[in-house]
């Protein structure tokens, strides 16, 4: 994934009020705004894994 595109990304991400960021001389830290949505995202992964056990492996995740 590109800069670009990355950048773009979190900047949907903040504009939805999903992620916080912090500046920090020139780097940008990103952190959920609710840590409530690591649970619900680690839920979901569980959840696309035993829906489909070859989209997520320890390989990574290659759902579409």
């Amino acid at each position: 994934m590109s800069k670009q595109v990355m950048s773009n990304q979190l900047a949907c991400l903040r504009g939805c009020g999903l992620v916080s960021s912090t500046a920090e001389g020139r780097n940008v830290w990103y952190t959920l705004a609710d840590p409530r949505l690591g649970q619900t995202l680690g839920d979901l992964l569980e959840l696309t894994a035993a829906i489909d056990p070859d989209c997520c492996s320890a390989q990574g995740c290659t759902c579409a």
